[in-house]
């Protein structure tokens, strides 16, 4: 007579009970995967960038699934949060954990982490910034750790600041530098890295520009008037 085989502790049309020790785990294991597939990623390597790159997103995309249900948020917020992190250079796994959940960051790399962009959608993007009439500037298309990424200044004619803005074609997302940037500081900001010869540097940090717009504008205008903006890439 055969044994009768002994039931299962869970069926398997019952919800499964979620261990939060486990998906602590996981989600650390999978950051950690995701910061080492980034600390591969190179922009010079034409054969392996955009699979280390695919790789690094993938980590990061199964994080932000793993962590949807917890947080009660869609994947893809959690995901370029994570994404974003890696992007500031964050490669700690505690502060990437944090910056996972949309938490203030401890560590190493927590200076790093506090300039994280906040990435949207268009639609989210068009729908807090779109509606009044304005002019776009752009300052560039070259800006980012890939080279593509456009920065603009979304003013309206006449005014004297404006919406400081970045936008990432690959991924099709904006990320707000400044709400009220400076016109002419911006121009200023602009016209001194070309005139430093660092308008070739393909791979400057968005960030690090806005960090020079505000430099700008702490210090007095020059007595001439300041150029109009140049639409050349950086």
């Amino acid at each position: 007579m055969s044994a009768v085989p002994a039931p299962l502790e869970q069926s398997a049309t019952e919800p499964r009970t979620a261990d939060p020790d486990r998906t602590q785990r996981l989600a650390t294991d999978l950051l950690a995967l995701a910061r080492n597939a980034a600390i591969n990623v190179e922009a010079a390597d034409e054969v392996d960038y955009w699979y280390r790159l695919g790789q690094r997103n993938a980590y990061a995309h199964a994080t932000g699934l793993l962590l949807a249900r917890e947080l009660g948020q869609d994947p893809f917020t959690i995901t370029n949060r994570v994404t974003a992190a890696l992007d500031a250079k964050v490669t700690d796994v505690t502060c990437l954990h944090s910056a996972a959940y949309g938490l203030g960051t401890d560590g190493p790399d927590a200076d790093a982490a506090e300039t994280v962009l906040a990435w949207v959608g268009p639609r989210a993007f068009a729908a807090r910034f779109g509606s009044a009439p304005n002019i776009d500037h752009d300052y560039g298309h070259t800006w980012g750790p890939r080279s593509d990424q456009r920065v603009s200044l979304r003013i309206t004619d006449g005014a004297d600041t404006g919406l400081l803005y970045v936008h990432d074609p690959t991924w099709d997302e904006y990320a707000v530098l400044a709400e009220s940037a400076d016109h002419s500081a911006v121009t200023r900001a602009f016209a001194a890295l070309e005139a430093d010869g660092r308008s070739g540097n393909r791979h400057l940090e968005p960030r690090r520009f806005a960090q020079l717009v505000n430099d700008a504008a702490g210090r007095p205008a020059p007595d001439h008037r300041a150029a109009a903006p140049v639409r050349a890439e950086l």
